[in-house]
């Protein structure tokens, strides 16, 4: 057995049966403690959850060391009545992390820092400068909306996306901080194809590795869609423009299929989007379920024949894998995570555009190719749930990160 490493961890944002990055976090490091002595620094604000669940699982398995940190009570205060608290919180944060990992490091002999979350390039990390390897990610976010997503008629969205594309664009340009990050880490790794062109344009070398994975439910036996019934199409996660709510709103109308379309979600584009339900007169067959328990989402996949998720910028997507590990075939936009993780015509259907119009047309083809052959169903769910089972398994993600952890290292004891 290879001896065991002592890795510390920077983790913003880490809290068991969470979604999103909270719960990826948390999988990454009750999954890593398997192989590795791990102390996590995160924030104080999650440590009832955690306390908790280690208590729950303490003794059947290996489970790391948490420090909790966060800023004084005033600057918490402050950060739940200032605008881009999110923002301004983060830095801070990494600032004060790196303080703490600098006296861990000091009075302990770590022999690996990991920053691990938020998952984002744009920000110091607290993992830098202390003299030990050390791994950056996976780093996310470089995914941009094309000027033909760019929704004009919503002069609030648009404007917020080309602000987004524009401070993207400069954040990785000739000009940013993105390749001196980058060369303080022993290692990069990143989520997707965008973000490894964004560091290849400076000449850095990453390897890719997306951050999701899901623990697959036991198989069941999947009720068989009937062309007598209508295709039942399921949305997760939050309501925003950027999450394809429009594209596959108009997509189901323009199907000409009797299919239903369930929202599982809440956001700032819900209103939006049941005005555009309304004007289009999809009332009988669109549902708005708002935010569903993340425990009760297993229902909802049982409930539903496909994922109809075209998100335009997403660096990952939960949902994407949790569907597909529940055997339901994806359609997605040929774009970021959904666009890596489904394989067209196998587990679910992608389209390659970067055209409203093309990209509400393509949509609308899959509504009704699955519609029209409820056996492609059966088919590209059996292959979604075998894809998650071979590709998307904690246990087997954990052991890629256990290599490049010794890959780090090793390369920088050379």
């Amino acid at each position: 057995m290879a001896q065991r490493l002592k890795v510390l961890i920077s983790a913003y944002a880490c809290e068991p049966n969470r979604g999103s990055e909270p719960g990826t976090s948390w999988e990454w490091c009750i999954h890593l403690a398997a192989h590795h002595d791990l102390t996590v620094v995160t924030r104080a604000n999650q440590r009832e959850g955690i306390e908790k669940e280690v208590a729950a699982i303490a003794g059947s398995r290996p489970v790391p060391r948490f420090v909790y940190l966060d800023a004084p009570r005033w600057v918490l205060w402050l950060k739940h009545r200032l605008p881009a608290s999110q923002v301004w919180y983060y830095a801070l944060w990494q600032r004060l992390a790196q303080r703490t990992v600098g006296r861990l490091v000091k009075t302990e002999p770590f022999d690996l820092v990991h920053h691990l979350s938020w998952a984002t390039f744009r920000f110091h990390a607290a993992i830098w400068g202390h003299g030990l390897p050390s791994i950056w990610g996976p780093v996310a976010g470089a995914e941009l909306c094309p000027w033909g997503l760019l929704p004009w008629w919503h002069p609030q969205v648009f404007f917020a996306e080309l602000v987004r594309n524009v401070a993207t664009v400069v954040q990785t340009s000739f000009f940013s901080l993105l390749p001196a990050r980058a060369r303080r880490s022993t290692l990069t790794l990143v989520v997707s194809p965008d973000m490894q062109r964004a560091f290849g344009q400076h000449g850095i070398a990453t390897q890719m590795l997306p951050t999701l994975a899901v623990h697959p439910p036991p198989a069941y036996e999947r009720r068989k869609s009937s062309s007598s019934e209508p295709l039942r199409l399921l949305f997760v996660g939050r309501m925003m423009y950027w999450k394809g709510v429009e594209l596959a709103l108009r997509a189901l109308h323009r199907s000409g299929t009797q299919a239903t379309y369930t929202f599982a979600g809440e956001g700032p584009f819900l209103p939006h989007a049941k005005r555009l339900v309304h004007k289009l007169g999809l009332e009988k067959r669109v549902s708005f379920l708002g935010r569903v328990p993340y425990a009760a989402m297993v229902q909802a996949y049982r409930d539903s024949d496909a994922l109809l998720f075209p998100s335009i910028h997403d660096s990952g997507s939960n949902v994407v894998v949790e569907a597909m590990s529940h055997a339901m075939p994806v359609i997605c936009l040929h774009r970021g995570g959904p666009g890596l993780f489904v394989l067209h015509n196998e587990t679910g259907m992608k389209i390659n555009t970067n055209d409203f119009e093309d990209a509400v047309a393509g949509l609308a083809n899959a509504i009704r190719t699955y519609d029209s052959r409820r056996e492609l169903l059966t088919e590209h769910g059996a292959a979604a749930r075998r894809h998650v089972e071979e590709n998307f398994f904690w246990p087997k993600r954990a052991l890629q990160m256990d290599a490049l952890y010794r890959e780090a290292v090793a390369s920088f004891h050379k």
